[in-house]
């Protein structure tokens, strides 16, 4: 599901939003049939750093399976190094936490999909997977040619 972006500017409380991901999270798994792996997916790149880390532990905390970066279809949404590696480490905090990052958005080469996961991704959404995947057996994307996906990982 992607994460309301209104809560942050409705809302005085992070309860309040930590309610409301819970709920929802527990309504998709409770409704499903089967064992449904959850995410929200943050649009990072329309948030501040603070939001980024604040929607991640939230999201961990109210047991959602991965936290994602973006849908890859906001303009200028594409996934940075920054915000995953800002993910990675907010939901890796977490005693007993088991919520990932899932990289979406701008990941067009083997290059780029590799330094998602370096930065902690362990999932990747890419239009490109077939291009990536070609590259990757090719022995292609050795992680230096390029800035990838939009920069380096930043120093959070």
């Amino acid at each position: 599901m992607v994460f309301d972006r209104r809560l942050l500017e409705q809302s005085d409380s992070y309860q309040i939003i930590y309610d409301k991901l819970f709920e929802q999270n527990k309504t998709i798994k409770d409704r499903s049939t089967k064992r449904v792996k959850t995410k929200v997916i943050l649009e990072s790149t329309e948030l501040t750093k603070a939001q980024v880390v604040a929607v991640s532990c939230i999201a961990a905390f109210a047991g959602f399976d991965f936290v994602k970066t973006s849908t890859g279809f906001v303009s200028g949404g594409s996934a940075t190094l920054e915000d995953v590696t800002t993910m990675k480490r907010v939901v890796g905090l977490i005693p007993g936490n088991s919520t990932s990052v899932k990289a979406s958005g701008g990941i067009r080469d083997s290059t780029a999909c590799k330094r998602m996961i370096k930065a902690g991704a362990t999932r990747i959404g890419a239009s490109a997977g077939v291009a990536i995947m070609r590259e990757i057996q090719e022995g292609k994307g050795n992680g230096e040619e390029d800035q990838g996906a939009n920069g380096n990982a930043g120093g959070y």
